[in-house]
């Protein structure tokens, strides 16, 4: 599984030296399949239903647990559907806070067990951002 390397502002990496497109291993390619599902909303880009998490459809809603539930698994379910991450390998830190929710989410990586970590910060009540900082450990 490989696929190219891309800029955070979705430009196509170029090395000069090998005058070829850099390519992503498989755990890069997993972590970047992961965050583009999550961000992505379904019936946006992809050709089926169920492949984005649709996070854009829980801004303005109540910001509480039962909000915070319907997140998680709406995430999951776009993750999981077809196995693309097992459910023993992915794990969820979740934070309430005044104004946002926050999720920390882990993903176990296939080829070693360092996880992937996203942070999405949620502000679910003004609809003003989701912002996502992607670690790995």
């Amino acid at each position: 599984m490989f696929d190219f390397c891309i800029t955070d502002s979705g430009e196509l990496i170029y090395d000069n030296n090998s005058n070829n497109f850099l390519y992503l291993n498989s755990d890069d390619l997993l972590r970047q399949k992961c965050i583009c599902r999550i961000k992505s909303v379904t019936k946006d880009w992809f050709n089926v239903d169920y492949i984005g998490s649709d996070i854009e459809k829980f801004l303005g809603e109540l910001n509480n647990k039962n909000t915070l539930d319907l997140i998680i698994k709406s995430i999951e379910q776009a993750l999981l559907y077809d196995e693309l991450v097992g459910e023993n390998s992915l794990f969820f830190i979740p934070k309430i806070c005044k104004n946002r929710i926050e999720l920390l989410i882990f993903i176990k990586e296939k080829r070693n067990n360092n996880p992937i970590v996203i942070n999405m910060e949620i502000d679910v009540v003004s609809g003003v951002k989701i912002k996502y900082d992607i670690n790995t450990q």
